[in-house]
């Protein structure tokens, strides 16, 4: 499931041990980027400036799952500093696209491809050849796996490919849906355009902390 790296606003307190330092009215979207989809861009980003490959506010985010897990000032970061760091990484990432993975969503629609049967996902629950199985989209691959979940070791088909293809659904809701014939289109999504809402969101929050004269405390939750 991995972990969260957030962004909250804290103001400058004199005793961090009796204080409460953390703002709770900053605007915004307070949610956080998955631990996956932050190695995914410190590793891009790295290849065109090493310096961004770990920033002192990512070596020093706060964990629960520290051994101290206490606050102490070196988890405090000047807004303006996190800013700078994001405003380059969102450059390089627009800048070298083929240097970032790309998401495999799945749309599934009937045979014409004209209506839709749901939203777009990353996984789906199917039958190949008669037998329970699993197609998982995911960063750089979408793979069949004939048997999953109840055997997990057969080998992987690769879909990767493929525009969009036929199967069966299995066990959708609504329930009537399940063995109907579908057409599943694979659609991509480049790494910059998943993880924009994010970034925009961390930022948002610096901005905040930057005219509110407060700190950032990078978090892992």
């Amino acid at each position: 499931m991995g972990v969260y790296l957030s962004f909250h606003v804290a103001r400058h307190v004199p005793d961090l041990a009796h204080d409460n330092c953390f703002v709770s009215n900053v605007p915004g979207y307070a949610g956080g980027i998955h631990s996956s989809h932050v190695d995914m861009l410190l590793e891009g980003v790295a290849k065109y400036a090493p310096d961004l490959k770990t920033p002192a506010w990512y070596r020093n985010a706060f964990s629960m799952a520290s051994q101290s897990n206490k606050l102490t000032r070196d988890h405090f970061f000047d807004p303006s500093d996190i800013l700078a760091d994001l405003k380059r990484m969102q450059g390089i990432v627009a800048a070298h696209p083929e240097s970032f993975p790309v998401m495999n969503w799945l749309r599934v629609g009937n045979q014409a491809g004209i209506k839709s049967l749901g939203p777009v996902s990353s996984s789906l629950d199917v039958y190949h050849e008669g037998e329970p199985s699993y197609i998982f989209g995911g960063w750089d691959r979408v793979e069949l796996r004939p048997g999953y979940p109840a055997d997990p070791g057969r080998p992987r088909i690769d879909l990767t490919s493929t525009s969009n293809f036929k199967c069966r659904l299995r066990s959708v809701n609504p329930i009537e849906l399940d063995g109907v014939e579908v057409l599943v289109a694979i659609e991509r999504e480049p790494f910059g355009s998943v993880i924009a809402p994010d970034l925009e969101s961390a930022r948002s929050r610096c901005r905040w902390a930057n005219r509110n004269a407060s700190l950032i405390v990078p978090f892992w939750s």
